[in-house]
């Protein structure tokens, strides 16, 4: 009886732990952030936005674009090519095993 208790335990412990880590992957995580366009690359069909955070540090986000991105700029659809380094923008984006990966870049 003792060793079906233990067998059952450990069986327990198996899905649990099958079970967290079957969890929300990094890519499930959509961040949202605004700061400035450091830098377009339309051969590569990248973005790099740098992100002002509190004690004067920051981070930046540079990744693709993916397949099916939102490029506005005033309210209107754009292209990449219609963003200039410099421009203050809303990033979204979302981190996948092959770097970051923009969802919506948008300009106003």
């Amino acid at each position: 009886m003792k060793k079906n208790w233990l067998v059952l335990v450990a069986a327990g412990m198996f899905l649990a732990a099958l079970f967290l880590a079957s969890g929300p992957t990094l890519a499930d995580k959509v961040y949202v952030m605004t700061g400035t366009l450091s830098a377009v690359d339309l051969d590569c069909n990248t973005a790099v936005v740098r992100v002002p955070l509190s004690g004067g540090k920051i981070f930046v986000v540079a990744g693709t674009l993916a397949p099916d991105v939102v490029l506005k700029k005033g309210g209107l659809k754009a292209r990449l090519e219609d963003f200039q380094p410099g421009e203050k923008v809303t990033v979204r984006w979302r981190s996948t095993t092959k770097g970051h990966e923009i969802l919506a870049l948008i300009a106003k």
